[in-house]
């Protein structure tokens, strides 16, 4: 019986695919924005909470959400859970990644085009 352990690799990976998706921002955006904008995203909280384990053929369901956290920063929330969206719970998280500049490293406000796309 094999077990699995989430790690917080996902959650990272989520704000990543959530930048290039929901905020409908390119696939070279983290390049684009540092040449274009003159700004990155740098994560600087991540928690996660291990409910309990997973076995490593289980199915699981991974749901993101954002939230603004303040003008230079946004939050996501992330859970998994076993076989469905009401599934018992397995991890549950939160990533906060700051707005910060290029070539200073020292937080940015976040552009009102993107703000627009992140409600």
């Amino acid at each position: 019986m094999s077990a699995i352990c989430l790690s917080t690799m996902p959650a990272t990976a989520a704000v990543v695919e959530y930048l290039k998706g929901a905020a409908k921002l390119p696939d070279d955006s983290q390049a684009r924005l540092a040449c274009d904008e003159g700004l990155l995203f740098s994560v600087v909280e991540l928690d996660t909470v291990f409910h309990r384990p997973a076995r490593l053929d289980d199915e699981l369901v991974v749901r993101s959400a954002v939230g603004l956290s303040g003008r230079a920063s946004v939050l996501f929330t992330h859970e998994a859970r076993l076989g469905t969206a009401e599934g018992e719970l397995i991890a549950s998280g939160r990533v906060k990644v700051a707005c910060i500049g290029a070539a200073s490293f020292r937080p940015r406000r976040l552009p009102d085009w993107l703000l627009e796309r992140l409600d």
